[in-house]
């Protein structure tokens, strides 16, 4: 019996916790956010959910974020997600510093594209 009040509790929690969210995209639509913006911060804000961290703890999602082995610009982008929540939820915190390592793009060499040219047909 305890463990489908647990159960009860935990799903009320997680209802809970879903009516904030679409209030934050609401809010986030209302402040005129992109929809492409508001939808690629929705799916890094599932992942914080699905990794354990509390929304509402950012000291929670701080250590959610430094435990995990990703590159420095998927931790930046993940930190920019989660502030504009905190903002729209009145949460205090200090951002995480985490800076994008920018690389050159990658240039082929001629015999490169001569090869591509080549395979390629007419049209």
């Amino acid at each position: 019996m305890e463990k489908r009040e647990a159960g009860g509790i935990e799903k009320a929690k997680e209802t809970e916790l879903q009516g904030k969210i679409i209030e934050f995209l609401w809010w986030m639509k209302k402040q005129g956010y992109k929809e492409a913006t508001t939808r690629g911060k929705g799916k890094r804000r599932q992942v914080l959910l699905k990794l354990g961290a509390n929304l509402m703890g950012p000291e929670s999602v701080k250590q959610v974020i430094a435990l995990k082995n990703w590159k420095e610009s998927s931790k930046e982008t993940t930190v920019h997600a989660y502030d504009s929540l905190a903002k729209w939820a009145g949460l205090k915190w200090e951002k995480p510093r985490y800076k994008a390592v920018r690389k050159l793009p990658f240039i082929p060499y001629e015999r490169e594209i001569d090869d591509l040219i080549a395979g390629c047909n007419k049209k």
